[in-house]
């Protein structure tokens, strides 16, 4: 029997760059447990009187990243994105599979949410509005 080629979702992770473009470090945000990505792309009425069923084209496109972790007191990647949502600053976010690099994207850190409930593990959730498309990494 064929193995399946679908990706284990332990694979892939969400880094945050805590250095800068010259001496970049590409660092996981701490015990990641999920992380989802959606791109939309928002359709625009193009209808007009010779026709009578609505018409479209597409418009803008929107992405957005939601990064659930269990909560880690002194992590650096997730400092860094409070800080950064703190001072209105850009994040730059790369995305790995296995340890290689796949793509990365300018974002703003829209959403930080933590939890710390009763006999259960405490975590955060962060939502990340993306500036632009996701570009892929050459290596």
């Amino acid at each position: 029997m064929a193995r399946s080629k679908g990706i284990d979702g332990a694979a892939v992770l969400v880094l945050v760059n805590l250095g800068d473009d010259v001496t970049p470090n590409w660092t996981p945000v701490a015990e990641q447990t999920n992380l989802s990505t959606e791109s939309t792309r928002n359709l625009i009425e193009a209808s007009s009187k010779d026709s009578d069923h609505t018409k479209w084209i597409y418009g803008k496109q929107d992405d957005t990243v939601s990064l659930e972790a269990l909560y880690v007191p002194n992590d650096a990647a997730f400092k860094a994105l409070e800080d950064a949502q703190k001072n209105k600053e850009p994040v730059v976010l790369r995305r790995t599979e296995n340890g290689t690099d796949i793509e990365e994207a300018t974002a703003l850190v829209s959403t930080i949410s933590k939890e710390w409930p009763d006999n259960d593990a405490s975590t955060v959730s962060v939502e990340f509005q993306l500036d632009e498309p996701w570009t892929p990494i050459t290596p």
